[in-house]
Order: C-alpha cells, then structure tokens, then sequence
C-alpha cells in the first residue's frame, strides 16, 4: 500500500513539475510602457520595487459569466496610473484625455483596456495594480514575474492579466 501511495505522489509531483515548466514559457523578464509617452520604459522586478508598494485583500476573482475562481488573499504591487506618469503620458491635442486607452498585453496575447478617465478621473485608478507579490510570495509561474488587476471591478476576472508583458497607451 505503502508503495501504491509513494507512487502516486511522484506521479502528482511530476505532472505538477511539468505543468510548471510548460508555464514557464509566458513569464517576463519585465514590461514594456510604450505608446503616447515621453518616456518609453522597460521595467524589471527590481525597478517595480522602487515605486510606492500598495497592498490588496480578499479579491474575489469572479468570470465574465460569473463563476468565482480561486480568490487571492492578499497582493502587493504598484498602481498602474504610477507606471504611466513615470512615463509621462503625452497629450497632442487639448482633448486627447478624452481619447487615450490604455492597453495591457500578456505574453500569452491576452489583452484588456482602461480609458484615462477611468485610471485618472475616477477612484477605479486607486485600484487597478500590477501585482509582484502574492500571499507574500513572489508569483509563480501560473501569474508570470507581473499580473495586473483592477480590485474593484464587479467581475475581476475579465481584467486580470496574468503573464503581463506590456503597457501601451492608444490614441483612438
């Protein structure tokens, strides 16, 4: 019996080494900030740890259709509206605010949108982070080296960018 249980152990602990290392494979390095921008950037964990660090609790992590994943219990990142005015968002017209998104892109090519209004003139910009830490841990592969969620979303889930690779912001 005793065999039995050894084997089905490893054969577990295999399968999840090997679910680990095919995640491997969409894990940055570090993000790029690109688009209508002074200042383009590319940030590694360590740039990251130079910005003001916020902490997030109990996020349920609720679909589209409303099935609730795997809450997170606590995160810890940066806000993205930080990121942006590091890299100085560039205003060509007087009402270009009106008119810029912000896209997120992770290496798997999923993508979502902000407008500037939402990360700017509105309280939503106080909680959309790109995440470094989870339950004070460092992310695994299953997140990548940077996730990004907005917290306060009715249905986090549609916005929450595991692997992500790249900000840039569009003139629409």
């Amino acid at each position: 019996m005793r065999i039995v249980v050894f084997v089905l152990m490893l054969s577990c602990a295999t399968a999840l080494s090997a679910q680990q290392d095919s995640l491997a494979r969409f894990v940055s390095e570090n993000i790029t900030v690109s688009g209508k921008v002074s200042k383009p950037l590319v940030l590694t964990l360590a740039d990251l740890s130079g910005f003001t660090m916020h902490t997030a609790r109990n996020i349920p992590i609720i679909s589209y259709s409303g099935d609730r994943k795997e809450p997170i219990r606590s995160c810890k990142g940066v806000l993205l509206r930080d990121v942006l005015d590091k890299a100085g968002v560039v205003f060509e017209e007087k009402r270009d605010f009106n008119r810029l998104v912000i896209k997120a892109t992770a290496t798997d090519g999923f993508q979502t949108l902000w407008s500037w209004h939402e990360l700017y003139n509105s309280d939503a910009g106080n909680y959309v982070f790109i995440v470094i830490e989870k339950d004070d841990k460092p992310l695994s592969a299953k997140e990548g080296n940077f996730m990004l969620i907005s917290t306060k979303d009715l249905k986090t889930g549609p916005r929450h960018v595991r692997w992500l690779k790249s900000i840039e912001v569009v003139k629409l």
